[in-house]
């Protein structure tokens, strides 16, 4: 007797996705108010300083206990809701993570900031001194499908704040979000298709009841996050890309070239003040910083990519994004 040997044979699909770094957003609840928001601050800090550029932080005031935070923000009182926030101190990580922020660890951050995330976004603001005017830039490309309910959050904080001191001992706070853009509701996204780029601009006049002490202070921090189950697919610190002008002598404080360069950018002193410089890579980390002392800077350790220098001179800024070979 003859076997007769069949054959089947299966066919499939695969669809192989990029993936890129993630950067986790930290959203902190907090109030100088509470006592033990003392420990939870000082444990993030602690966290952050070590690696400052594994990570996105905006931390909410809240207006309990007691009389409350003095910054606090109807916008804060609105992620306070989304998330169920009933008491203080509490830590969002990435939408995810949920607790109280003393017991927070940088091998749990590690594990967030170490892991894949499937959106590429790039964000870039500027602040015009004149007129107080900010102006947000956000685009968002999904490297695989996702279904409805992604918005894309701006959230603008003051780095440090001293004004809002309370009755828990603390005298100065960081990263406090001061205004959502255009409010804690954000943008809505809608479906995400792999591949197909999304575009945010928002645009906002500085008010004097946004509790914003220094207007040179302030950054930028976006997200996009699914309001739904309350996943944050990426995050980022937002690039200045726009430039602080002197008033009186309207030229930005540093020129730099050649531009691309490959080992030494080159600059050209507009001021003869002490000048800091900050250099941030595509994901607004900082990967350089330093006093202006020569009239070059050595970028031969940096990986090729695009770059944004930024120039400080007491309340003067300048910007320029630089290209490395």
């Amino acid at each position: 007797m003859k076997k007769l040997l069949t054959l089947i044979l299966c066919t499939f699909s695969l669809s192989l996705f990029s993936q890129t770094s993630n950067m986790p957003l930290h959203e902190v609840f907090t109030s100088s108010t509470c006592g033990p928001c003392v420990a939870g601050n000082q444990n993030l800090t602690t966290i952050f300083d070590a690696n400052p550029e594994r990570q996105t932080v905006v931390k909410y005031q809240m207006s309990w206990p007691g009389d409350g935070d003095p910054y606090y923000t109807s916008e804060g009182g609105t992620r306070q809701g989304y998330y169920n926030v009933t008491a203080v101190p509490r830590l969002l990580v990435d939408g995810g993570w949920d607790a109280n922020p003393s017991t927070y660890t940088s091998v749990e951050r590690d594990a967030y900031y170490f892991s894949d995330s499937y959106v590429l976004l790039t964000a870039s603001h500027t602040i015009s001194l004149a007129g107080n005017k900010l102006t947000v830039d956000v685009s968002v490309t999904p490297l695989m499908d996702y279904n409805t309910n992604n918005k894309v959050f701006i959230a603008v904080v003051e780095n440090r704040t001293t004004g809002n001191v309370g009755t828990n001992g603390e005298v100065e706070f960081y990263s406090v979000m001061m205004k959502m853009l255009p409010n804690a509701s954000g943008t809505i996204l809608g479906t995400l298709q792999n591949g197909v780029t999304e575009i945010v601009h928002e645009e906002y006049i500085l008010q004097s009841n946004d509790y914003i002490e220094e207007v040179e202070d302030l950054s930028v921090v976006v997200w996009v996050q699914n309001y739904i189950d309350k996943t944050v697919y990426q995050s980022m610190n937002s690039i200045e890309s726009g430039v602080y002008v002197d008033e009186l002598t309207k030229e930005n404080l540093v020129e730099v070239y050649p531009n691309p360069t490959s080992e030494k950018v080159h600059l050209l002193l507009n001021t003869t003040k002490d000048i800091e410089y900050s250099i941030k890579d595509s994901f607004g980390r900082e990967v350089l910083k330093g006093i202006v002392s020569t009239n070059f800077i050595d970028v031969s350790g940096l990986a090729a990519g695009s770059y944004i220098i930024q120039f400080y001179c007491e309340k003067i800024r300048s910007s320029s994004k630089i290209l490395l070979i």
